[in-house]
C-alpha cells in the first residue's frame, strides 16, 4: 500500500505515513523502516519509468493571506459533511444492490447503463477524474455547473462501487474534495472575499480536508 501510494502520486513520505497512520495505527522503528523502504523503492521505479513530476499540474500557487484563514475552518466543516455524505452514499449503494433480485455477475449492468447518459451529458464526471481536477485549477466553471458535477460524481462513484466491480474510491474522493473546495472558493470570490487566483488554494485544501474526512488520516492528507 505504501509503495502504491508513493508511486501513484510521487509522494514517498505520504506513502509511509499512510501505512503508519491509517493501516497499522501504531509506530515502531521496524514498521517505519519497512514502509519507508517500500515507498522510496516504489517512487524510485515510478520516477525512473514515468519521470519525476507532481501528480497534478497546478498553476503558480500564491499563499493565502491571513484574513482568509477563518474561512478554512468553514471549508473543513463542509468537507466533514461532504465526506459523511460520500460514505453514506457508498453504504446505501451496497444495501441497494443487496436488495436487487439480480445475481452478482449482473450487478455491473446498472452502472454500465447509467454511464451512457453521464458520458453524453457530463463526460467530465466519468473515469477517475484526474483531468477534471487539473481543469478545475485552470478553467472557470459556473457555481451551478460545479454543484452538478459534485452531485453526479458522488452518485456515479457510489453506484459503480456498490456493484462490486474493480475501481476504487481514492481518486474519486479527491475529485469530490476538489469540487467542494472550488465551489467554496468560487462563492468567496463572487462575494469579493478573495481573488480568482486564490481559488486553486481552496481546491487543494478541499482535497486534503475531504480525504481526511473519508479516510480519517489527517497527517497523510496534509502531507499528500
Amino acid at each position: 500500500a505504501s509503495a502504491g501510494l508513493a508511486a501513484a502520486f510521487n509522494a514517498p513520505l505520504a506513502g509511509t505515513l499512510f501505512a503508519l497512520e491509517e493501516l497499522h495505527k501504531h509506530f515502531s522503528p521496524l514498521l517505519l523502516a519497512c514502509a519507508m523502504g517500500a515507498s522510496v523503492a516504489g517512487d524510485f521505479v515510478s520516477g525512473a519509468i514515468f519521470g519525476l513530476k507532481p501528480a497534478f499540474a497546478f498553476p503558480g500557487i500564491v499563499p493565502l493571506p491571513f484574513n482568509l484563514f477563518p474561512f478554512l475552518a468553514v471549508l473543513g466543516i463542509l468537507a466533514a459533511a461532504g465526506g459523511d455524505l460520500f460514505k453514506r452514499s457508498l453504504y446505501a449503494s451496497q444495501d441497494l444492490y443487496k436488495k436487487l433480485p439480480v445475481p452478482d455477475w449482473a450487478r455491473p449492468v446498472l452502472p454500465l447503463l447509467a454511464s451512457i447518459p453521464v458520458a453524453l451529458f457530463m463526460f467530465e464526471a466519468t473515469g477517475g477524474g484526474h483531468e477534471l481536477i487539473e481543469h478545475l485549477a485552470f478553467g472557470r466553471y459556473a457555481i451551478g455547473a460545479l454543484l452538478a458535477l459534485f452531485a453526479v460524481k458522488l452518485f456515479f462513484t457510489a453506484l459503480s462501487y456498490g456493484s462490486g466491480t474493480a475501481g476504487g474510491i481514492f481518486l474519486p474522493l479527491l475529485v469530490c474534495g476538489a469540487l467542494l473546495g472550488t465551489i467554496f472558493g468560487s462563492v468567496l470570490c463572487a462575494a469579493g472575499f478573495c481573488a480568482e487566483t486564490e481559488i486553486v488554494n481552496f481546491l487543494i485544501l478541499g482535497m486534503a480536508a475531504f480525504f481526511t474526512s473519508v479516510v480519517r488520516a489527517p497527517v497523510t492528507g496534509a502531507v499528500l
